[in-house]
């Protein structure tokens, strides 16, 4: 494996470019070699990153593990229990297990900026945070979207409690220009319910008003029933009574 700096120099543009078409079916060590080539060129994780297609985690592997190595063979100290003759790297990620923020990691590991980042980025993928990592990649260099954009929508997904499903549906009818339909659709419909509405409640004080009608025939039917018993109880009783001669009958004066 490449050991050194100068190892590199003999990598030019049209090898890279041939090594980057091979990438694929690249066995691990020359992998590691190109990474550890464009490391030395100055390129910085990202553009290695672009140009290799491999994650940020890994191509920090390879250049951490490197820079120890220079470290072993230069003559640094190597004391695990103290923190200030560990290499920055892990010096970095222990501090930001602790809590502590890049900036405060920049000026007191006294690191570039960049390198900062890169740990920090490591640290974050090792807390089982990459696919946030590379939705933040994506978004920070759009000219559309924000992470507070992205925040603000999630809450509103959030807080109209919609699944996946839901939203999918929702972004292909956005996709095919279908939602200006859907929306007059949904305004028609709203109309056409306040119209229903409306008539629903005409419909029910026309009803209380029939069963008002109706509550009032019923006692007036009973009136008319108690009525009617009354007087077949009176014709009854009159049929009951002798009955008095008519005058003119026969046999009204007769003699005796």
């Amino acid at each position: 494996m490449v050991t050194g700096e100068k190892s590199f120099k003999h990598f030019g543009n049209n090898i890279y470019r041939y090594y980057l078409s091979w990438l694929p079916e690249m066995p691990r060590g020359q992998k590691e070699q190109l990474v550890l080539g464009l490391y030395h060129e100055g390129k910085t994780i990202r553009e290695i990153a672009e140009l290799t297609h491999m994650s940020f985690r890994d191509i920090g592997i390879i250049t951490n593990r490197y820079k120890d190595k220079i470290e072993r063979e230069n003559g640094q100290p190597e004391e695990k229990d103290d923190i200030k003759s560990n290499s920055k790297t892990t010096q970095a990620i222990k501090m930001f297990s602790e809590g502590r923020t890049p900036p405060q990691v920049l000026i007191e590991l006294d690191l570039p900026p960049e390198n900062v980042r890169t740990i920090h980025r490591q640290y974050l993928e090792t807390m089982d945070m990459y696919d946030f990592l590379q939705v933040y990649d994506q978004i920070k260099h759009s000219d559309k979207y924000s992470i507070s954009s992205l925040l603000r929508l999630y809450r509103i997904i959030t807080d109209l409690g919609m699944g996946e499903e839901q939203i999918i549906n929702v972004l292909n009818l956005a996709k095919h220009n279908q939602l200006e339909k859907l929306q007059w659709k949904v305004e028609y419909l709203a109309n056409e319910i306040n119209v229903l509405e409306e008539e629903k409640a005409n419909c029910e004080k026309h009803l209380t008003l029939l069963n008002m009608r109706r509550d009032e025939s019923v006692q007036t039917l009973w009136a008319l029933e108690m009525s009617l018993a009354q007087k077949r109880e009176e014709l009854a009783y009159m049929n009951q009574r002798p009955r008095l001669p008519v005058i003119g009958e026969p046999g009204l004066y007769k003699r005796r």
